[in-house]
């Protein structure tokens, strides 16, 4: 989520509980790279900015899931409206199941630059 220039990851885990990392500021008018990590085998969650660990948090390991649920991608997990949506572009999405190490998320992000 952003939420008044803020990064955010949520992660809803099988216990129903919502585990969250803030990962830095976001400035407006800029594209940014942002990626979140999950990371089952160390119980971490991971907001990368621009290439780098900008937050991580704790989380038991496991994912909740909900029938008819989707994901949300700059929205708040508190909750719907206006107020708290995203107004911006998105250009690209990548979801995957495995998690990227942070070596790659950094060359990743500098090779967008090149």
């Amino acid at each position: 989520a952003i939420h008044n220039g803020v990064l955010s990851l949520y992660h809803g885990q099988a216990n129903g509980k919502l585990a969250s990392a803030e990962g830095g500021r976001i400035e407006t008018g800029r594209w940014h790279h942002i990626v979140g990590v999950a990371r089952p085998t160390t119980r971490k969650l991971e907001v990368y900015l621009n290439g780098r660990l900008t937050g991580s948090a704790p989380f038991d390991g496991t994912i909740r899931t909900l029938p008819n649920a989707g994901i949300g991608i700059g929205d708040a997990a508190s909750g719907n409206g206006a107020e708290i949506r995203f107004k911006g572009f998105v250009d690209e999405i990548s979801i995957r199941n495995e998690a990227l190490s942070a070596d790659l998320i950094g060359k990743r992000f500098a090779g967008r630059l090149s």
